[in-house]
């Protein structure tokens, strides 16, 4: 199953343990065509592991 950031989010199931822009945008050398990479950590359910 593929996640993303704001699935992750939600406010029952705080599951995001880390989160922080890298890339260009940490730096702060972007230009207008620069996409925004976000880097976490984060806990996935259980059941997710008995695959």
């Amino acid at each position: 199953m593929a996640y993303s950031i704001d699935s992750l989010e939600v406010a029952d199931n705080p599951i995001v343990l880390f989160r922080g822009i890298v890339g260009s945008r940490a730096y702060g050398t972007q230009n207008a065509n620069s996409d925004t990479d976000v880097l976490g950590i984060f806990v996935v359910p259980s059941a997710e592991y008995a695959h």
